[in-house]
């Protein structure tokens, strides 16, 4: 009797719309939350431009959200000026920590990047590496080029 009605199917309905009202007041909630939660913010930038004027190497220290387990994060980028930094963020070197990162141009091919300061996993990083035809050599915390 009650299908014939119509009762049952409109209860299901209603109940039906509240529940997605629900879930999507849910998810929009989650969704606010996840986007501060990741949210980031660069505290230094520094460059270094080639003595020909054709690339810039950038030097980013990023302060990530206080959940993360590692707030603090040194990007070392290549580019051509114009480029947009952050489609190519850490495409030299992308490393846990900041510290004192600077760099000196040894000829418009060739760079020396000097790491000092809490910089996590500096064992792992190469010697040198070529990007865009331009070879970064690496020099850790003692001073010293990787060997």
């Amino acid at each position: 009797m009650l299908f014939c009605k119509g009762w049952l199917p409109r209860a299901l309905f209603l109940s039906f719309g509240a529940n997605m009202r629900a879930i999507f007041g849910l998810f929009g909630f989650l969704l606010t939350i996840s986007l501060v939660a990741c949210d980031s913010e660069i505290t230094d930038v520094v460059t270094y431009p080639s003595p020909d004027g054709k690339f810039v190497l950038a030097v980013v220290t990023e302060l990530q959200a206080a959940n993360d387990p590692t707030p603090w994060w040194t990007h070392v980028s290549l580019r051509q000026p114009g480029d947009n930094l952050r489609k190519i963020p850490g495409n030299v070197l992308k490393l846990e920590g900041r510290g004192q990162t600077t760099a000196q141009w040894q000829g418009p091919s060739r760079v020396v990047l000097t790491l000092r300061g809490e910089l996590k996993d500096l064992n792992k990083i190469p010697t040198e590496k070529t990007i865009r035809d331009v070879t970064v050599v690496f020099v850790t915390n003692q001073g010293e080029q990787k060997r």
